[in-house]
């Protein structure tokens, strides 16, 4: 009788954990794999709902108000997701290995003119 409880409580821990394991992984799927735009989404304390959308202004109007051979200069964080969204080249992106390159462009950025 005690080995009948033993197992039926081991069936009982091995079904929890997959079913828990299998949530995880389908909640964690969703949230890391659907790559998204920086935006803010709040509600205002009327209850209205806000969205800015600046970055992807941004990028519009960087693809629609500059040169096809523009070079665009941005910390490296920014990199991909310009290059990407505005179909302008970057100077530095997140695949730039080069750190006295990604220095020299911080150097730029904090800078005066």
């Amino acid at each position: 009788m005690p080995a009948d409880i033993a197992l039926v409580l081991i069936i009982m821990a091995i079904w929890q954990a997959k079913h828990y394991f299998l949530h995880e992984s389908y909640i964690s799927a969703n949230a890391l794999s659907s790559p998204t735009i920086i935006q803010y989404r709040g509600t205002l304390t009327e209850g209205n709902r806000l969205i800015l959308d600046d970055y992807r202004e941004a990028y519009y109007w960087l693809n629609q108000n500059t040169e096809e051979d523009a070079k665009i200069l941005s910390w490296w964080d920014y990199g991909y997701q310009l290059a990407g969204m505005s179909n302008r080249t970057t100077i530095v992106d997140n695949n730039t290995w080069n750190f006295t390159h990604i220095g020299t462009v911080a150097k730029i950025l904090v800078s005066d003119e």
